[in-house]
């Protein structure tokens, strides 16, 4: 049974005047794409045009999930009609911005001349995810704050802050104060930002992941937050759940994982 995907372009080209035959024609294009099932993301390549200098490639992204998901540096892998890697590239695909639940998105790359070798006709290219790939940022919007810390509570804080390495200038730090696993599979965890630049730093959205300790993936996400300003030499403590959806390794020993930036 094929799954119902509402297009959803760009918001800089939602803009641009389509004609009701261009907009017919992306949705067929889209009808005929391969079936994927729910609960999954597909990327389906629909054209390519061989310029002098380089070679773009168009896709459609379909996401195929309950939650609005974006991509940063993205590896793919570019196939002959064979099936035949051509080349493995990584693509950053953060302009394409948030793309909604249950949507198909029309995008575009391009390649160097370099990064490619051709022998045969342009227009049978594929490009699927790499297998190494790990999935794409879930979006979360954390409208909480983490509960006021008891007595105890804050000295314990206190003496964690106390060992923490000084931060360098001009960076920014991030510390894993906690990790606990909940009942319904959830993952809640405590961070502690930091920083040394220059000037105050806006923050709204964080795109960060639990690793073990062999830096695998355990669970990542993107979440939104409101609106906060980080004064340089201060800090800011705050906790993030992971659903159980944004979880990649639900076996890992949380004991010996941390956050990373990703």
């Amino acid at each position: 049974m094929s799954i119902a995907l509402n297009l959803s372009l760009h918001q800089d080209e939602i803009y641009k005047k389509r004609s009701d035959i261009e907009l017919h024609l992306m949705q067929e294009e889209i009808n005929n794409l391969p079936q994927i099932t729910d609960g999954t993301v597909a990327i389906d390549s629909i054209y390519t045009v061989n310029w002098e200098d380089k070679i773009e490639i168009g896709f459609y992204l379909r996401n195929v999930t309950s939650h609005k998901i974006c991509f940063t540096q993205t590896p793919l892998k570019i196939l002959n009609p064979k099936g035949e890697v051509l080349a493995s590239v990584t693509i950053n695909l953060s302009d394409m911005g948030d793309i909604p639940a249950y949507s198909v998105r029309p995008w575009r790359f391009y390649l160097g001349k370099e990064d490619l070798t051709l022998d045969n006709s342009l227009k049978d290219l594929k490009i699927a995810f790499n297998s190494r790939n790990i999935p794409p940022y879930m979006l979360v919007i954390e409208d909480r704050l983490p509960e006021p810390l008891n007595e105890e509570q804050m000295r314990q804080f206190t003496t964690f802050l106390k060992k923490l390495p000084s931060v360098q200038e001009g960076s920014i730090n991030i510390d894993t104060y906690s990790i606990e696993k909940n009942n319904d599979g959830s993952l809640t965890v405590a961070i502690v930002l930091r920083h040394r630049l220059a000037k105050p730093t806006v923050l709204s959205r964080f795109q960060f992941g639990i690793v073990d300790t062999n830096k695998s993936i355990v669970a990542r996400a993107a979440f939104v937050i409101e609106q906060y300003i980080l004064e340089p030499g201060m800090f800011l403590l705050r906790s993030f759940k992971f659903t159980p959806e944004t979880i990649v390794n639900s076996d890992a020993d949380i004991n010996q994982c941390s956050i990373a930036f990703l």
